[in-house]
């Protein structure tokens, strides 16, 4: 059992980091790991069993929806999500949150929900059209849900969150971000900011992860660029800026801009949302530093 537990957990760790970095691929799903997952999912000698089953199941629909793009290699409206990955991970939805989950079995519920809404979008005017409007809200809707579940969690609950939570962390922000400011005929982006306003959801983010080094005594004195979590919120106040500035008026209201060291941290250039690799750059140099 221990085997099978290792081993599912492999495919699903390489298939988040695969999801995130777009640079390698996830392990091949072989009869092997499917049996492990019948059999754990079966016998279920603890409550980790379950967890580990379901966030392997959405793993398995995300990665079947990332196959089928990447077979068609189109943009067109056909590579949106099928409907029976749509009615698989609905099925998976339902028994999880008829199940009492934990909050880590909901953060990655509704990232995973995110992540097949936005994959066939590019958040340009010709995404806002019938047959797409449905994923834009979806994406809408779930980032929402997983921001509510994430600010239920005590900033002492933070320190042991792992990769997979603060790359999500970056997703949502991102994916919530582009959706505010995305300019379309058929998209209200004041209904964005009503359901999840993007500044509010910044501000108490920087302010959870700011009252995180008191509430669990990290002592900073032997880091002068201080711990992970006050380098997350200084950069992601550096943001504020350039959100405040797109998105409170369309005219491009002029604020003045952060400064890009603060105390010795560089602070990326809130234009470099355009880029996804950029951010994913910053976001992985900012992991990997020292803790």
């Amino acid at each position: 059992m221990e085997e099978r537990r290792a081993a599912l957990g492999c495919y699903l760790m390489t298939s988040i980091i695969s999801s995130f970095l777009q640079k390698i691929e996830t392990i091949r799903w072989t009869p092997h790991l499917d049996e492990s997952l019948q059999i754990v999912g079966e016998q279920k000698e603890c409550l980790n069993d379950d967890i580990l089953v379901q966030l392997v199941r959405m793993r398995l629909i995300v990665e079947k929806n990332r196959t089928r793009r990447a077979s068609l290699n189109d943009t067109s409206d056909a590579v949106g999500p099928a409907e029976d990955e749509g009615a698989l991970f609905l099925d998976v939805k339902v028994e999880i949150l008829e199940s009492s989950p934990r909050d880590v079995l909901l953060l990655h519920l509704y990232s995973n929900e995110l992540e097949i809404a936005v994959s066939s979008l590019s958040f340009t005017p010709s995404d806002v059209k019938a047959s797409r409007q449905h994923h834009l809200f979806q994406a809408l809707t779930s980032i929402n849900s997983w921001f509510d579940i994430l600010f239920m969690i005590p900033p002492a609950g933070y320190i042991s969150f792992p990769f997979a939570i603060f790359s999500q962390v970056s997703r949502c922000l991102l994916s919530l971000y582009r959706l505010a400011i995305l300019d379309a005929p058929n998209w209200n982006k004041n209904h964005v900011q009503q359901i999840a306003n993007p500044l509010s959801i910044l501000n108490r983010l920087v302010d959870t992860l700011e009252q995180v080094p008191a509430v669990v005594g990290i002592d900073n004195s032997n880091y002068p660029n201080g711990d992970f979590f006050s380098r997350s919120a200084q950069m992601l106040r550096s943001f504020r800026p350039e959100w405040e500035a797109k998105l409170s008026s369309d005219d491009m209201v002029s604020i003045e801009p952060y400064p890009h060291d603060v105390n010795g941290i560089h602070m990326p250039d809130a234009s470099f949302f355009g880029d996804d690799s950029m951010y994913d750059d910053w976001f992985m140099e900012l992991m990997s530093s020292t803790y």
